[in-house]
């Protein structure tokens, strides 16, 4: 680990930017971290290795800014362990994240600050705006997701929230969100490095053990930039099995408040579930479909989907749960093409539609 000596000092957040070949959006997302109207912060520069020129960059506004620490991993080892190493070296209240191809509205930390200085809360979540770029870089069409301005108790309050937050989604994303450094240190919640999908999601589910009031904001000042080819916030999606059914396991036993989802929990958990199937299924090989079909159908989850009644369906996500549910396998075969034509041929139109 590379990083620089600087007088330690005390902040309200500490923001972590892991950083891999970003060069074309580094000083971007960089500049909206250091233009917020609220300064009492520092920003983590971890470089996992670039082999392009975002060292240098690094370099530069760290020179030329206080707030700024660069750190650089020995190894290259994914944004997880770049993340785990500006965890440790923080020294912040509040942790918070942004990734090196997404800025921020320069009001973002103001607005939280305004809402944590007052409360002390365990987590702060709040929302964003989804921005999807053409192969130009053109911005073609962005959703926004927002979250209501209210207070959640631990217990069926915060479990509700989660699984709310998560079918919009919301929940499982990090730099979504303000978590305590202390809480984080004391139980040892650092990023699974194994993971390379989803590792966002599996901290926050071992995080919120341990939460016991969330503020959720209105606040949407996060521009999460999803670009049709070679995006770095899209770089591994490939929808293993298991990281995907991590997720609704997740869910379905968040333990410790004793919870068990009732029935209109369980059929938005398991909408979800027909989400990351099709998923799953649209980024599988014609020749290993089959094969795929048959794993699912074999997994317990299954099961549970097919005992879970679903109501007030739009008419897209009745034919994508009665074929899922259905057992021949060429209809739901001949639906899975349609969407890879789609998804293929039409991306933007496909983002618009896929919600």
């Amino acid at each position: 680990m590379e990083t620089e000596n600087r007088q330690e000092r005390e902040c309200f957040f500490s923001i972590i930017m892991p950083i891999y070949n970003a060069e074309k959006f580094l000083r971007n997302a960089v500049h909206s971290v250091l233009a917020q109207t609220f300064a009492d912060f520092e920003l983590l520069l971890i470089n996992d290795c670039s082999t392009d020129s975002s060292e240098m960059i690094c370099k530069q506004i760290a020179a030329l800014d206080s707030r700024v620490r660069k750190l650089r991993t020995s190894v290259n080892s994914g944004a997880a362990a770049a993340r785990n190493l500006g965890i440790k070296a923080a020294r912040g209240h509040y942790l918070g994240f942004v990734d090196s191809d997404d800025t921020i509205d320069p009001d973002v930390f103001q607005s939280a600050y305004d809402i944590l200085k007052k409360h002390d809360y365990d987590c702060l979540k709040f929302g964003l705006q989804e921005e999807y770029y053409d192969q130009t870089n053109k911005l073609k069409y962005s959703r926004k997701c927002r979250l209501e301005q209210k207070v959640y108790q631990a217990g069926e309050e915060i479990y509700n929230q989660i699984i709310d937050m998560e079918a919009i989604p919301l929940f499982g994303y990090l730099w979504n969100g303000f978590y305590k450094r202390k809480i984080v240190l004391e139980n040892g919640i650092f990023l699974n490095e194994s993971l390379k999908v989803n590792e966002d999601f599996d901290f926050n589910i071992r995080y919120f053990h341990f939460v016991r009031q969330l503020c959720c904001s209105s606040n949407m000042g996060y521009h999460y930039a999803k670009r049709v080819n070679g995006s770095l916030s899209n770089q591994h999606q490939a929808y293993a099995y298991e990281v995907q059914m991590m997720k609704i396991h997740g869910l379905l036993d968040f333990i410790p408040q004793k919870l068990a989802p009732k029935a209109a929990e369980r059929q938005k958990i398991f909408w979800m579930y027909v989400r990351f199937v099709y998923a799953l299924l649209s980024d599988t090989k014609s020749d290993k479909i089959n094969e795929t079909i048959e794993r699912i159908q074999k997994d317990s989850l299954y099961t549970e989907f097919l005992s879970t009644e679903f109501t007030d369906l739009s008419a897209k996500q009745k034919i994508l749960v009665y074929f899922l549910k259905d057992n021949h396998k060429w209809q739901l075969k001949i639906l899975l093409s349609v969407i890879q034509k789609i998804r293929g041929d039409f991306p933007i139109l496909f983002a618009k539609i896929k919600h």
